[in-house]
């Protein structure tokens, strides 16, 4: 759009407020309405490029797309929060290469939250391999962060990847042994491992048990034939091994005289 310009933008139901009569500031919208809103362009501010920026003013920028993405995660928008932690966490990602001391701590510590709510975001998207890549971007830096080692965790047990997750788990009960979320997740995580050992244990079993009732019955099913035939060639592999342990009886009874 341009300066000035306006535009109609239209809203389906299912887009908007649903089959519930919701109470508006203005007015109350009935159950099932299509809405209409009218937009007029009266100003706008081009964004300065990444490489524009100074320190400050990434550190500034960083914060206020974490802060976004907080209200968005609160409200259950995880995508996009998710695409707001991300493009605040590439604004403070070299923070090592920041030349003042106190923005460089500052840009440390938004790229380690950024980093957390990260993996939050996609833990519940269900995005389970990337919350260990973003945990383990923090864990290689601080590896006593008790938040990235728990949620790595979460990820692990989702994944059914129990060593892993009760590793993450006792290296944060070693940081905080009194930390009650670590203390149930990891007895949850043991527990869950139990039974998915038992269940696998069990898998096996029945596996195993149709195998030889398959077995059993292929030769239950053998033809009469075919057993009598069996059973002859069993008969003659028997005599042709006895006459030829005969010469060696006596070759050993003569090697004794």
């Amino acid at each position: 759009m341009k300066k000035e310009e306006r535009a109609i933008i239209i809203v389906d139901p299912k887009y908007g407020f649903g089959q519930t009569e919701t109470q508006q500031p203005l007015a109350v919208v009935p159950p099932g309405s299509t809405l209409t809103y009218e937009l007029e362009l009266v100003s706008f501010e081009n964004a300065k490029e990444t490489w524009e920026m100074d320190e400050g003013q990434k550190v500034e920028r960083a914060t206020e797309l974490k802060q976004k993405g907080n209200e968005l995660f609160k409200a259950g928008k995880n995508e996009r929060a998710l695409k707001k932690y991300t493009k605040a966490f590439k604004l403070v990602e070299h923070e090592s290469s920041f030349k003042d001391g106190q923005r460089s701590d500052a840009a440390k510590a938004l790229r380690k939250s950024c980093l957390l709510n990260q993996a939050a975001a996609q833990l519940r998207l269900k995005r389970h391999r990337d919350v260990v890549s973003t945990c383990t971007k923090i864990i290689d830096v601080d590896r006593t962060c008790v938040k990235a080692l728990y949620r790595r965790a979460e990820a692990y047990i989702e994944m059914e990847e129990f060593l892993e997750a009760n590793i993450d788990l006792k290296r944060a009960l070693d940081v905080e042994p009194e930390n009650r979320d670590v203390i149930v997740k990891l007895k949850r995580a043991k527990q869950l491992e139990a039974a998915a050992n038992k269940k696998q244990a069990k898998l096996y079993g029945n596996m195993f048990a149709r195998m030889a009732k398959l077995e059993e019955k292929e030769r239950g099913d053998m033809a009469p034939e075919d057993s009598k035939k069996q059973a002859e060639s069993d008969k003659a592999d028997d005599a042709d091994a006895a006459e030829n342990e005969a010469p060696q009886a006596e070759a050993t009874m003569a090697e004794a005289a």
